[in-house]
């Protein structure tokens, strides 16, 4: 089925003013997609002209092969706009070529369109589309020369680089869209995080030129977030720490207070005898005191010669070193063992040493008695 919204046959009007008297760039669509910003700009490489446009899909259904198009001196320019499969609420980014030079602060405006396949009932797979043609306008001044590499800017922060693993204390997280170089005004960025231990905001709040959210988590490691706007990404991440509670036990002798405060600190595993590049690891326990607030058991890997347990309460802690990955024949000497933080941080070595794999075979014989002659026994070892 091939619907057609609204016709092509208005040409893109554009005029020249010398002044500068109205800079924003915007546009907008009389239904079904929101447009973020827009920018009309000229290539620096190959002084063509460019426009540059976001927009968010506003129907409730997915569309599908979204192309921008503007007819300018009875030509036709069309590009295509990604990502090609775009759900309700997601964004696409049109960037198309023109083969004029618009000096800066040249000011353009007219008519846009965005042809797109229309999902409909069939959102699920999209198998039977009808293509759609929705009609918007823009107006711009012509912005000074802008490289490619600039066009989109997608940029992820957090707060903190490192967040209590306590109690789910949230790290505030902003995400910003620049097009161009400018603000996008209207850009909405989701956020994912992995491993699934952690957890992002239900509903990203949107900000000036993206959108805030936070993550959050009770398990001590790290958590990688990404930001999502059209094709691309950003990532960023964050270190889950054990921080103890302070506590204070107050002991009064005769006038005199002593107060004791609890504090975290490192715990470092250096190794040697580990060929070059193989991964070993270390499995760090809590025995006492108990603290419901840190996971129990810590694991963690590396290629170099240490490893480093940032954030150790007082306390006791068992541990044992995991097989070298991607060699095979060695041995931890010591293989496990236990260690007490106490007010100050704790090294432990460790040496890796190969295993004698020379092997020795002798013969092992079994003899019956008392089976009738010809019979058939066997012997499992």
């Amino acid at each position: 089925m091939f619907i057609i919204v609204v016709a092509l046959a208005s040409l893109l009007i554009y005029q020249y003013f010398s002044s500068a008297n109205n800079s924003s760039s915007s546009c907008k669509f009389s239904n079904g997609f929101s447009c973020n910003g827009i920018t009309f700009g000229t290539n620096a490489i190959t002084h063509n002209s460019i426009i540059v446009m976001a927009a968010t899909n506003k129907q409730p259904s997915a569309v599908t092969n979204p192309e921008l198009i503007v007819n300018l001196g009875n030509k036709n320019y069309t590009s295509s706009c990604f990502p090609k499969y775009v759900a309700p609420g997601g964004s696409i980014i049109c960037k198309l070529t023109l083969s004029i030079y618009a000096r800066p602060k040249q000011y353009f405006a007219g008519n846009i369109y965005i042809k797109a396949d229309y999902c409909g009932s069939s959102a699920n797979n999209c198998s039977n589309p009808s293509t759609h043609i929705y009609l918007g306008n823009m107006k711009s001044h012509v912005v000074a020369p802008i490289y490619p590499v600039t066009f989109v800017k997608l940029t992820l922060t957090a707060k903190n680089s490192s967040n209590p693993a306590q109690s789910n204390i949230k790290d505030p997280l902003y995400a910003t869209v620049k097009l161009a170089n400018h603000i996008l005004k209207g850009a909405h960025v989701t956020f994912t995080v992995t491993p699934t231990n952690y957890k992002i905001g239900l509903s990203p709040a949107s900000i000036s030129g993206g959108s805030t959210s936070y993550v959050y988590g009770s398990r001590v490691g790290t958590a990688t977030i990404t930001a999502h706007y059209a094709n691309y990404t950003a990532n960023t991440t964050v270190d889950f720490v054990y921080v103890p509670t302070t506590t204070t036990s107050t002991t009064t002798l005769s006038t005199t207070t002593i107060n004791t405060t609890l504090h975290a600190y490192p715990v470092t595993f250096t190794e040697s005898g580990v060929p070059s590049g193989a991964t070993w690891g270390v499995t760090l326990s809590k025995i006492s005191p108990s603290d419901s607030n840190i996971n129990r058991s810590i694991t963690k890997t590396s290629s170099t010669h240490t490893i480093t347990f940032n954030g150790i309460g007082n306390g006791i802690y068992s541990y044992f070193y995991s097989y070298t990955m991607g060699i095979t024949g060695y041995t931890a000497s010591p293989g496990v063992g236990k260690l007490r933080v106490r007010g100050a941080p704790v090294h432990k070595f460790i040496k890796f040493t190969i295993i004698n794999t020379t092997l020795h075979t002798y013969p092992v014989t079994f003899t019956e008695n008392g089976l009738p002659s010809g019979a058939t026994w066997t012997v499992s070892l």
